[in-house]
């Protein structure tokens, strides 16, 4: 428990604040949007100048989930890493989630670019389980679905089921299925 208390004071590193900026980037793709890995922007999908603009750059979708991928898996070392910053490791990536998860909207028509963010996807909620106990009751809630059967969390609201699957689907958007997590 002193690990967790100590995290809240200890200066974040150079290479982790560099690591937390890639999450929080990944974090804010909205849905019908492309991200541009390089420049950290974001263009629209069904735009000419979105695609103009990632080929001027060099931008395509398989760069783009490499570069996801490199990037969860950094966060994955980062919690041997930084065992003083597990707390806000897990927190940002679980913020990250929904930024991955609006790319299956918007890639919906490319099942090798679907299937890649479904593993990728897959190794995040293995991360929420292993480290449930760090993660904060903000978003705890909107995270409890995937930690119900985590056997180490302390936290009760982690065993509460979230029915967001069902509300998308009454929503009417078009989700391809996860990988089971």
């Amino acid at each position: 428990m002193s690990e967790i208390i100590r995290d809240e004071y200890e200066s974040i590193p150079p290479a982790l604040a560099l690591l937390l900026r890639k999450l929080e980037f990944l974090s804010m793709i909205n849905k019908g949007k492309k991200p541009c890995m390089n420049d950290k922007v974001f263009v629209d999908a069904a735009t000419w100048t979105g695609m103009i603009y990632r080929f001027i750059r060099g931008e395509n979708k398989s760069n783009m989930i490499l570069h996801i991928q490199n990037t969860i898996e950094e966060t994955v070392r980062g919690f041997n890493d930084y065992p003083l910053h597990k707390r806000i490791l897990i927190n940002t990536l679980i913020r990250t989630k929904s930024g991955i998860e609006n790319l299956l909207f918007t890639y919906c028509d490319y099942p090798d670019v679907i299937s890649a963010i479904n593993v990728t996807l897959s190794n995040i909620s293995i991360q929420e389980r292993k480290y449930c106990s760090y993660i904060e009751k903000r978003i705890e809630e909107s995270t409890c679905d995937s930690l119900k059967n985590c056997p180490t969390c302390e936290l009760a609201s982690c065993r509460k089921t979230i029915q967001v699957e069902n509300e998308i689907i009454m929503s009417g958007d078009k989700l391809p299925p996860l990988l089971d997590s």
